[in-house]
């Protein structure tokens, strides 16, 4: 029974995950500014304070939407 219970987790962890990188893909194609950030950080490059704030305001009104 255990291993059934950490199969359906497992399942369900990776459904969120697959959905949350969906949400993140849209994310990236319809606001290129997001897609910047996101690419420079992939990047090993910094960004500002500024930048920083404003990427996680977009992230979660984006997200609040729901696309």
């Amino acid at each position: 029974m255990k291993a059934d219970l950490g199969s359906a987790m497992g399942i369900r962890l990776y459904q969120e995950i697959r959905k949350q990188n969906e949400q993140l893909a849209r994310a990236r194609s319809r606001f290129p500014q997001i897609d910047d950030y996101i690419n420079r950080l992939e990047s090993n490059l910094m960004l500002s304070e500024e930048e920083n704030g404003e990427l996680i305001k977009k992230i979660e009104d984006f997200l609040r939407e729901g696309d």
